[in-house]
């Protein structure tokens, strides 16, 4: 029985890949994390990721669990596409962000939703696009 290697990761985007990410990449920044403390197996909650990282509920992950949160660009008006995309606003996400303490949303994308829907709420706001 041959073995051949697993395929670089791509995401789903149509665009080509400029990089490679390869398995053992990922064994290796799991163990960095772990040496950092960034990641703790025993904390990880999997319900609650597996939840979460659905478009429909946030798509949001910790990268570092209570200090980063990365989560898709919110949008002014919440949509479902007839493709089933859907769009969330800030109004969904704020709720969570208070129950976790996110006290910043650093947006790295282009305008679609007004940032005064986060700091009305207590949560600043940096433009970084």
């Amino acid at each position: 029985l041959a073995l051949r290697p697993l395929p670089p990761f791509h995401d789903a985007s149509p665009c080509r890949c400029t990089y490679d990410l390869t398995v053992l990449d990922c064994l290796r920044g799991l163990r960095k994390a772990r040496s950092l403390s960034f990641f703790d197996l025993d904390a990880f909650d999997c319900d609650e990721y597996e939840h979460f990282e659905q478009v429909e509920n946030g798509d949001l992950n910790w990268i570092i669990r209570g200090k980063i949160l990365a989560f898709a660009g919110p949008h002014r008006r919440r949509t479902v596409t007839s493709e089933g995309y859907c769009t969330l606003t800030p109004a969904d996400y704020v709720p969570y962000f208070k129950r976790r303490g996110v006290g910043l949303v650093v947006r790295l994308n282009k305008r679609c939703y007004d940032e005064a829907d986060f700091t009305r709420e207590g949560i600043g706001f940096v433009e970084r696009y």
